[in-house]
């Protein structure tokens, strides 16, 4: 620049004067300096509470006439708009469902959660690859008129006169540490916003460990700074081969930092336990219950990242359904029980079983998409005598939960069945943990913890479909026989 004539000598001793200044001004000020706790908070995060100022539990229900409202609104098509036969088809079924009440699926959960939460004024974002219609064709948030181009997202017409950016689905390059980074530093600037990325298949987050290793795992613990970011991961083995069925679940779970040995205090009122661990792990199996872990994250005094494996083929199971009233906040419908209408972190068996059931053999915990393989087995075989509950939120653990089951069934074997090889998924992280509990309750210890699932291995899935099927239906057998599961089984 010298040589350029564009600065002089003095222009560059000028520069260096003002910078040594600046530097040696604040060097003097840090030895004074006391850092306070909230320094990093900026202005939008006025009011929300650190781990030491506890927080309550709230209901993330809906009036119901509310979401019957904007149910028919995110189900409505212009006119003179004219969609893809297929997606018009999905339109009608969605209007069906809000009409009716009945049989919501997987994708009509979560519009419902992000349409409630646009008509209470947060901004909802998604990025991800192939966002907009979904990897499994299930979303259907953009559609395209077949003659014209045009695109329209029902979602953008929520409310009348409704600011478009309130509302902001977008496709993503391949390129997960870049665009996830992004969405980390969006939600850590819009705490009233419902921030996520979703990954094409749940093992596409390799591409972004660091992000996950570096800074949402860690970041309120190395930084103070929180975050609410929700990161969906598909995940769940249909024979797609190895690279197509883990979200590697284990390794999120393995980054937590709730104590295995120690059961916290379980106020059902507070949520001190959700508030001092460093992120949540989910692996929900109903819309309704995704529906509330979605809305969770906005519907309180302080953020925490969600990490969700999502499914795949719940996305359209038969059973994977669920009527309006779960969604809605009138206490009393059918399968309301005492902690309200809200995120479940445990499902408890679905046969309506008593405070105490002495007849009942086996207690199967299970957490996914395998808990619909399990009840199908269970019911071929009649076998009444099992109870399988649901683990919907693995981290932080719901000991209280756990416990509540462990009560009820006092005589049973205790089994945890997965579908994962026996180094992965959740059964290192879930046993020691499930051990604790029963230990407090003189139920054993964690030599008497069974497991039900696929052999330790290196590759997370096999190649070859049809050993797939036999695979899988050999470990369901397994958690569902009539003997006594004596030792650990593996697949």
């Amino acid at each position: 620049m010298l040589e350029s004539g564009q600065v002089t000598d003095d222009d560059i001793g000028n520069i260096s004067q003002k910078v040594s200044t600046i530097l040696n001004e604040e060097f003097l000020a840090s030895k004074d300096y006391v850092p306070k706790r909230r320094d990093w908070l900026s202005a939008y995060w006025t009011g929300f509470k650190s781990p030491e100022q506890i927080s309550r539990v709230r209901n993330t229900g809906v009036k119901p006439e509310i979401l019957k409202n904007v149910g028919k609104a995110i189900t409505t098509l212009p006119d003179n708009f004219k969609p893809h036969r297929a997606v018009k088809k999905v339109y009608e079924q969605r209007a069906q469902m809000i009409e009716t009440g009945e049989g919501l699926d997987w994708a009509m959960g979560e519009a419902l959660a992000f349409a409630t939460l646009l008509v209470e004024g947060n901004h909802v974002r998604l990025s991800g690859q192939d966002v907009e219609r979904g990897t499994f064709s299930h979303r259907h948030s953009v559609i395209h008129d077949q003659e014209t181009g045009e695109q329209y997202c029902p979602l953008d017409h929520v409310i009348i006169n409704q600011n478009e950016e309130m509302f902001t689905v977008s496709n993503s390059s391949l390129s997960e540490f870049g665009v996830l980074g992004f969405e980390l530093g969006y939600s850590m600037e819009n705490p009233n916003s419902l921030v996520m990325w979703e990954a094409q298949f749940g093992d596409f987050a390799n591409g972004a460990q660091v992000i996950f290793d570096q800074f949402i795992s860690s970041g309120e613990a190395k930084w103070l700074r929180q975050t609410g970011l929700v990161v969906l991961l598909p995940h769940g083995y249909d024979g797609q081969g190895p690279e197509h069925s883990s979200a590697r679940l284990e390794r999120y779970l393995q980054m937590s930092d709730d104590n295995p040995f120690v059961i916290p205090e379980m106020d059902t009122t507070l949520r001190k336990q959700i508030q001092e661990c460093n992120w949540q792990v989910v692996n929900v199996t109903t819309p309704a219950n995704y529906f509330h872990v979605l809305r969770r994250q906005i519907h309180r005094e302080f953020r925490k990242p969600l990490i969700v494996m999502s499914p795949k083929n719940l996305l359209r199971h038969k059973d994977c359904k669920s009527n309006l009233s779960e969604f809605d906040d009138v206490q009393g419908h059918p399968g309301f029980d005492k902690q309200g209408t809200r995120f479940k972190r445990l499902i408890k068996d679905q046969n309506m079983h008593s405070d105490l059931e002495e007849g009942i053999r086996r207690l199967v915990l299970c957490s996914g998409k395998v808990y619909y393989e399990l009840d199908d087995e269970r019911k071929k075989n009649n076998a009444t005598d099992i109870a399988i509950c649901r683990v919907e939120q693995l981290c932080p653990f719901p000991y209280d939960l756990i416990r509540r089951e462990l009560k009820r069934y006092p005589n049973a074997e205790i089994v945890w069945c997965q579908e994962e090889p026996m180094n992965m998924g959740a059964y290192n992280y879930i046993a020691p943990r499930l051990a604790t509990a029963m230990t407090a309750l003189g139920r054993g210890t964690f030599d008497d913890v069974r497991y039900v699932g696929r052999a330790p291995s290196a590759s997370t899935a096999t190649g070859f479909y049809s050993m797939h099927v036999k695979e899988q239906a050999e470990l369901v057998q397994k958690a569902i026989q009539p003997e006594p599961i004596k030792t650990n089984t593996t697949i």
